[in-house]
């Protein structure tokens, strides 16, 4: 069951966790990071891949993003008679402000704009690391 859109306000320091590449290439999240950024259902989730851009931002879930992130999660109840799959993509963005405690805001989570399906299978989500600058 999708939960309502969370707006959660970051910090400098918190927006750092996200944004570990400015090219809006995706980068693995280290998982010592996520409960930073109060994400849901962190028992089932096994990656965090965000992207960002200071300088180039994106419409992304209908919000002038400059940083992005998909959530992976590993269903641990599929609803198998509606063809659901184990694995979930929730989507993530953060939007600049101009408060000066909490200059971004985070927006999610979305079931839409992950680089993957929101209902995935294993092998789509090898697009993330392929997407990865070396």
């Amino acid at each position: 069951m999708m939960s309502k859109v969370k707006r959660t306000p970051l910090t400098n320091e918190q927006f750092k966790v996200i944004a570990t590449s400015l090219d809006w290439r995706f980068r693995d999240i280290p998982r010592k990071d996520w409960e930073i950024l109060g994400l849901q259902r962190l028992q089932h989730t096994f990656a965090v891949m965000g992207s960002a851009s200071i300088t180039n931002p994106r419409v992304l879930n209908d919000i002038e993003a400059v940083a992005g992130m998909d959530v992976l999660v590993s269903e641990a109840h599929p609803m198998v008679h509606k063809g659901e799959p184990s694995g979930n993509a929730y989507h993530w963005v953060v939007q600049k402000t101009d408060h000066p405690q909490f200059p971004y805001i985070l927006h999610g989570p979305f079931p839409c704009q992950t680089l993957v399906p929101h209902w995935f299978m294993d092998d789509d989500i090898t697009v993330y690391w392929s997407n990865q600058q070396t």
